[in-house]
């Protein structure tokens, strides 16, 4: 058990959220996606949780990025970047900014058409499929939207 609950990860109240950002724990790019139901997430994970789906997009939007992902590059040790994040100074959510605005509705765009992709891959293939198929797929996909994001996160790191 206290494997399992490596640092207090599964037994705590931010895991009775229904909407949390979900990011990996290990590996060279950030990824991140919302999940929003009644899930346990693992110390292979970490999460941020809160009541607002829109900070939850606007969050994942900003963790999907290529700037982020930059940025964690430069300062990551050899295996772990779940840390890194937390070191990057993300402005709160504002839902008045029409940056965060945007980013928000760019991270539920980038979440439909990572569904969509990946539904269509998955009833269009006849062949077996890896999580490396589907990263290229889903990176060509999302690649105008992470763009897009990129943009907008110069112009929110550049006004401040």
């Amino acid at each position: 058990m206290d494997n399992l609950n490596r640092w207090s990860k599964l037994i705590n109240k931010r895991q009775l959220s229904k909407i949390k950002v979900v990011y990996n724990n290990s590996g060279s790019i950030l990824q991140s996606a919302v999940l929003q139901g009644d899930y346990l997430i693992t110390g292979d994970l970490s999460f941020y949780d809160t009541k607002s789906l829109e900070e939850a997009f606007y969050l994942s939007a900003i963790l999907n990025s290529n700037i982020l992902t930059n940025q964690i590059r430069i300062m990551k040790s050899s295996r772990h970047i779940f840390k890194r994040p937390l070191d990057i100074p993300i402005k709160k959510f504002d839902r008045r900014n029409f940056i965060h605005q945007k980013l928000a509705e760019l991270g539920e765009k980038g979440l439909k058409i990572s569904k969509q992709t990946i539904m269509s891959f998955i009833e269009n293939s006849q062949a077996h499929f890896t999580k490396f198929k589907i990263q290229k797929i889903l990176s060509k996909e999302l690649k105008p939207i992470i763009t897009e994001i990129d943009e907008l996160l110069v112009r929110e790191f550049t006004l401040s």
